[in-house]
């Protein structure tokens, strides 16, 4: 990984936020004999979303990249529907919609299988990080290493929102 913590890599300096940062968790997925096949970061975000001329600020699920050592379409959809469960589950707990997000072509091509064409689409968005409780954090879908509180903005991701009858102004 380029962020290994037993040697100098150039990304490493970004490690501590994934593990002292609440708004980010490791997904993976194991094969049947319980080796760790796959991993990727999911992070929670604020998200401020216009819709009928009002700004609302929605959680958002952005999904990093996967980094798999043997990737699959089944493996694609289990981590696609455990996601929308939990934003599901998001949703109704706290009365919001929830935006997911992710950029990963493969991610794309599964949820066009999954999902009607109209509930998800190519969507530009601006992001203000929260701060972490360290100085950097990285990113593949944000561009690499960023500043604690960075914002980031036009990141070209595949987006759709869970829960709710919302209707997002282009």
């Amino acid at each position: 990984s380029c962020q290994r913590w037993n040697e100098w890599t150039s990304h490493n300096k970004c490690l501590p936020a994934y593990v002292t940062d609440p708004n980010k968790k490791v997904l993976w997925a194991r094969d049947n004999n319980c080796n760790i096949i796959a991993r990727c970061i999911l992070r929670i975000l604020p998200y401020e979303l216009k819709s009928k001329g009002e700004n609302i600020t929605l959680p958002l699920l952005l999904l990093e990249r996967p980094y798999a050592l043997g990737w699959s379409e089944t493996i694609n959809i289990g981590l696609l529907s455990w996601l929308v469960e939990k934003a599901e589950k998001i949703s109704k707990e706290n009365y919001t919609p929830v935006m997911i997000a992710f950029k990963d072509h493969d991610l794309e091509i599964v949820m066009a299988k999954a999902l009607p064409k109209s509930k998800f689409k190519l969507t530009k968005l601006n992001l203000t990080l929260p701060h972490s409780f360290n100085d950097f954090e990285y990113s593949d879908t944000m561009g690499g290493d960023l500043s604690s509180g960075a914002t980031v903005s036009d990141i070209q991701v595949y987006s759709f929102l869970v829960g709710s009858k919302i209707q997002e102004e282009e």
